[in-house]
């Protein structure tokens, strides 16, 4: 065992103790800042991580992606509800932008949970673009809004936001390698995506990215995810990507009923319909 993974290991269990803490907070805490669940959310990134490299626990890591899905999914939902008539209203309010933090994508890939993955891709962007861009560089906003639109299976407008990124002589080789994908996808050339997954597996993570993406690269399993979702038979058998995490798993999801009871019964439609009127 190598010095990442005995921290990664001590890491871990305090994020565990973290989002136990946490979740029964949202249970007992009538005050509980409404971005809370996020913090529970980023908690739950090495856990997942130590579950499938330490532990060899394939469903448990799926199933936790699901739960930090479903709380990445909340912060849209409880975002209307943050009034200052509101016991739990939180000043400034995190929105979420998944063009900053596309690791939503991924896990909810991860997950195999579809309306989960539904949700987020229609949540995805719902502020507009120049919002978007407003929270990330534009380079992550197109690629972000291609992974929606792939998601969505509406590929004459994502490839409206591949095309820009094709022509950029500039982009780090790590998001080439994804962009790689992303084509293959969109010309329903398996080798090509399969090229762009077996090319990423060889670069870092951006700086910035959470640290044991170096361990385990979260970002190319998502790509690699969404392009076996959109019928390329793709995978890699590698310690950064194990075999086993594109394979199909029957799943029970946990209970997210630690989620404000507000939210409980709310989709996307609540949010991008309302954005839209």
């Amino acid at each position: 065992m190598n010095e990442n993974q005995k921290m990664l290991i001590e890491v871990s269990h305090e994020k565990e103790e973290e989002v136990q803490k946490g979740i029964q907070r949202m249970r007992e805490d009538e005050t509980v800042y409404w971005d809370y669940p996020k913090f529970i959310a980023d908690s739950l990134d090495f856990v997942a991580i130590k579950t499938l490299l330490i532990d060899r626990d394939v469903a448990k890591f799926k199933q936790l992606a699901y739960l930090i899905g479903k709380c990445i999914e909340s912060i849209f939902f409880v975002e209307p509800l943050n009034t200052k008539e509101s016991p739990h209203y939180v000043k400034p309010f995190s929105s979420i932008s998944i063009s900053a933090r596309q690791h939503a994508f991924y896990w909810a890939l991860i997950s195999e949970q579809e309306a989960l993955i539904e949700s987020l891709a229609h949540l995805m962007g719902h502020k507009g673009e120049a919002w978007e861009v407003e929270q990330a560089r534009k380079d992550m906003v197109y690629m972000g809004f291609a992974m929606k639109y792939l998601l969505l299976k509406e590929d004459d407008r994502a490839a409206s936001y591949v095309k820009p990124l094709q022509k950029k002589k500039t982009l780090p080789k790590y998001w080439k390698a994804h962009l790689q994908i992303l084509q293959g996808i969109l010309e329903q050339d398996t080798e090509k995506a399969q090229a762009g997954l077996e090319e990423g597996i060889q670069r870092k993570p951006l700086t910035g990215e959470q640290y044991f993406y170096e361990l385990l690269n979260v970002p190319l399993i998502g790509y690699g995810l969404l392009a076996r979702r959109r019928g390329l038979d793709v995978s890699l058998d590698h310690p950064k990507a194990p075999q086993a995490v594109f394979e199909h798993h029957e799943l029970e999801y946990p209970s997210t009923d630690f989620l404000f009871p507000e939210i409980q019964q709310m989709t996307w439609r609540d949010i991008v319909e309302n954005a839209e009127k």
